[in-house]
């Protein structure tokens, strides 16, 4: 009787087993997914990139060059926005320690800019509500 229940005990630790790595490797399968159409969304302002370098060195027009980076960069900000990526960390918002990040700070001689991002080192990304990169800010403080 006892091998019998040490069998069973056993037969149900191997289908345990079995059912985590089914589950792993089925998880693994949905990230590889989400992470090939998060890369297809990025590949059109990629190959718009590409095409901007391609004219401007053919023309040799750096005006041409800055507007065709400035039109991709917008597409790559509109692909994060499409997907949930928000941008957030512009001068004059208030100080949120939450989601900024102090790199500096700078005397400012009005106390409405107290306490407010004076300047924005590199702007913050949040994804819902999880912060995926805190702003990176200069803060005024009023002497």
């Amino acid at each position: 009787k006892l091998q019998a229940t040490y069998s069973a005990h056993r037969g149900r630790e191997q289908e345990l087993t079995r059912i985590r790595e089914r589950l792993e490797r089925d998880r693994e399968k949905k990230l590889f997914q989400e992470k090939a159409r998060l890369f297809e969304r990025l590949l059109e302002p990629l190959d718009n990139l590409e095409r901007s370098l391609q004219a401007a060195e053919l023309s040799g027009d750096l005006h041409a060059l800055l507007e065709g980076v400035g039109l991709v960069y917008g597409g790559i900000q509109r692909t994060f926005s499409d997907l949930g990526l928000e941008r957030f960390g512009e001068v004059g918002e208030l100080f949120d320690p939450e989601g900024h990040e102090a790199i500096s700070v700078a005397p400012v001689k009005n106390a409405a800019e107290n306490d407010r991002i004076h300047m924005v080192y590199l702007p913050g990304y949040r994804l819902a509500d999880a912060v995926i990169r805190p702003a990176r800010v200069v803060v005024g403080k009023k002497n």
